[in-house]
């Protein structure tokens, strides 16, 4: 058997970080375990590093093939055979892997998950010994995730096939729900959760309201864009193509990305992006998984994301090198109403929970209270520590008006009526009421003021969403030092 020293060197690293050899060790008893790691945190060595200290084939889910080429890329780099089985390979292709795992010199097998349930690749694999079966990216099984993909919720199979083989899942993006939700579907009830920080304190958290979004970005690169490169993110290709075209002409390097282009025009811009700095794309989130780039200073979001896990999963491709970096979205209230009415074309059953996670990060856009704070807490993560470049909050003397108060009072409201009402009825209710004039008569539109006040109690976890869509309390007793600015 290898030695972790022979890992080391080939794999050139001084030290395992966190939780990574604990991980190692549980994966090499035969245990099952649910690794989340934020981006840059090396969620890869995790599942590298107990098929080569065991010297077994070990299977590798991955939902994308440019993920599985720069993986294998990498492994072979080192000297490792590694092998990828999906579309893209030829039938010539496909049989000098099969005889590389069959003679025993490939250790590491990169399938997508359409691959890994075809009963003839399972029983192929079942007549040989397997160290471990690593699902990478594992948020997409869930229907509470943020890339959901139908095709990984079938991946439960597996346990059953190789009840004896630990599973390993991973991801960098995964709340409470979404853990339970992977766990149950993998049926690794026994499964061990690695939790590492998702704080990522390089990265400057900043929201800004849209006035003119194309001035407001060009102002933003003026100051921010002077080294490595940028991503910028749109709602949608046409809005892609736009700000594609406006920055081209202003002179920048930029390329425009989204799913309606061709796979091999896709590549061919990945490519591009990953060959020299100085360069930005813009795109829609189409772009960015498997992008293994270190010194993004940038991601841009034009659009609000559509919930908070999103908003993490993309930003947190700014600085995998350590380095200073910023996340920076513009948002409106349109946005807002956008994401809703993308949210009713789809699942219904999924309707109330995606409005939820709206409704959460549009909070936290609005919010006074520090971002990153706000930004962990979604990921049950308590962040205490005095930070004066965390975020645009706590850099800011801006003020607010203090609705503490009134959130005080809105939550007791919703704890003790008999009759259950979504955000939208609530709203209705309390202006028809006309209560709390003395904070809704600073607004325009009293509603804005309560939905606000709302949004902001989501965030904070105050509020919840039923699957009816009526809000619900997740708390009852407030915080000793709880304040509330809207």
């Amino acid at each position: 058997m290898k030695s972790i020293e022979d890992f080391k060197n080939i794999f050139e690293i001084e030290k395992f970080r966190g939780h990574q050899e604990k991980i190692i060790s549980h994966a090499m008893e035969g245990n099952n375990s649910l690794v989340l790691m934020p981006t840059g945190g090396g969620k890869s060595l995790c599942y590298q590093a107990p098929i080569f200290l065991q010297d077994k084939l070990g299977i590798i889910i991955s939902p994308l093939i440019s993920l599985m080429k720069d993986q294998v890329d990498g492994l072979r780099e080192k000297g490792i055979c590694a092998h990828f089985l999906n579309s893209s390979l030829e039938y010539q292709e496909k049989k000098v892997v099969f005889n590389d795992i069959v003679s025993g010199d490939c250790k590491y097998l990169y399938v997508a998950p359409e691959t890994a349930l075809k009963l003839s690749f399972i029983n192929f694999v079942k007549t040989l010994d397997l160290s471990l079966i690593a699902i990478d990216e594992s948020h997409c099984i869930s229907k509470w995730g943020h890339q959901f993909r139908p095709e990984y919720q079938d991946l439960g199979k597996l346990t059953q096939h190789f009840p004896k083989t630990p599973i390993m899942a991973l991801t960098a993006t995964a709340n409470i729900e979404t853990r339970k939700d992977i766990i149950s579907s993998l049926q690794i009830m026994d499964a061990k959760i690695f939790l590492t920080s998702f704080d990522r304190p390089n990265i400057y958290l900043e929201f800004e309201k849209k006035v003119n979004e194309s001035n407001q970005l060009m102002t933003y690169l003026a100051k921010n864009f002077s080294e490595g490169r940028g991503i910028i993110y749109c709602l949608s290709r046409k809005r892609v193509e736009m700000f594609g075209q406006f920055l081209k002409g202003k002179g920048y390097e930029v390329k425009s990305y989204h799913a309606g282009m061709g796979a091999l025009k896709r590549e061919e811009i990945q490519d591009w992006f990953a060959e020299d700095s100085g360069r930005i794309v813009v795109a829609t989130v189409a772009f960015g998984m498997g992008i293994d780039v270190s010194d993004i200073r940038f991601v841009c979001h034009m659009d609000l994301p559509k919930n908070i896990e999103s908003y993490y999963q993309e930003i947190g491709r700014a600085g995998r090198d350590g380095k200073p970096s910023l996340a920076k979205a513009f948002y409106s209230r349109r946005d807002r109403a956008l994401l809703m009415n993308m949210a009713s074309s789809g699942d219904n059953s999924l309707y109330h929970r995606e409005i939820h996670g709206v409704n959460q990060l549009y909070g936290i856009a609005q919010s006074f209270q520090c971002k990153r704070k706000l930004l962990l807490q979604a990921f049950d993560e308590r962040y205490s520590e005095v930070n004066h470049r965390c975020c645009d909050t706590c850099d800011s003397s801006r003020e607010g008006i203090d609705a503490t108060v009134m959130a005080f009072e809105l939550l007791y409201l919703i704890i003790k009526s008999p009759r259950k009402r979504s955000l939208k009825d609530w709203r209705e209710f309390i202006c028809d009421k006309k209560m709390f004039k003395d904070l809704t008569k600073k607004y325009k539109n009293p509603g804005h003021c309560i939905e606000e006040v709302i949004f902001q109690l989501m965030t904070l976890g105050y509020l919840g969403t039923c699957e009816n869509g009526n809000l619900g309390a997740l708390a009852e007793n407030f915080e000793d030092d709880f304040r509330l600015f809207i």
